[in-house]
């Protein structure tokens, strides 16, 4: 399991002019559900990598 930071996930979703349904759209999930991952604090290593490649950002910049 790998801790996200909300603040850090938040940051690179403004770099994208993301909202969370646009980065559920590009992850590939529904909004209530990209709710709860970003809300979560342990997520696994591919959900972390998934997230990553959909707001175009190393994994180290959203982790903890």
């Amino acid at each position: 399991k790998m801790m996200l930071n909300y603040d850090k996930v938040r940051l690179a979703m403004a770099r994208n002019s993301f909202s969370v349904p646009d980065l559920a759209k590009v992850y590939g999930i529904s909004r209530q559900r990209m709710q709860v991952i970003i809300n979560s604090r342990n997520v696994s290593t591919k959900t972390a990598g998934r997230l990553a490649k959909a707001l175009a950002v190393d994994v180290t910049e959203i982790i903890d």
